[in-house]
């Protein structure tokens, strides 16, 4: 079974623009740090665009990690997430 999440919980199926999970912050003149506040996951990378590849996979990899352990439903909830819909997957 497949559970749908959404954050913020917000009514429509989409949320508005500019509620995404990324927000990427420049240091310096040669790093740049990118974050995921929601979940706590930060990464960095010497260009914007790499910031943000390095973060997509650090969420990645923060997921599937809960997900492993069986506390990936629990990490949501806490972050502020809440479930939308179930699917089942055949």
């Amino acid at each position: 079974m497949l559970i749908l999440w959404q954050y913020p919980p917000h009514p429509t199926p989409t949320p508005p623009r500019g509620r995404g999970l990324v927000g990427t912050f420049a240091i310096g003149s040669d790093v740049y740090i990118s974050s995921c506040p929601i979940l706590d996951v930060v990464s960095q990378g010497e260009t914007e665009e790499e910031a943000k590849n390095n973060l997509v996979e650090a969420v990645t990899a923060f997921a599937i990690s809960c997900f492993e352990r069986g506390t990936l439903e629990k990490v949501l909830e806490q972050c502020g997430f809440k479930p939308v819909g179930k699917e089942v997957l055949s």
